[in-house]
């Protein structure tokens, strides 16, 4: 995270985040047999890995 002291605006904020993941082998053998989860579980699931990339500015 930035503070905004350097652009003359000491309240403002700006900060950058980032993150890859997927799943384990265990878990695609679970969601495969039919487990479910919270979020997941509906037999079709797309093992490819998830990448998020967010930013903020306050």
């Amino acid at each position: 995270m930035l503070k905004g002291d350097a652009w003359g605006r000491p309240n403002d904020r700006i900060g950058v985040g980032g993150v890859i993941d997927a799943l384990s082998p265990e878990a695609r053998r679970y969601f495969a047999a039919g487990g479910l989860g919270i979020l997941i579980g509906d037999g079709a699931l797309n093992y490819r890995q998830e990448k998020i990339f967010e930013t903020f500015y306050a």
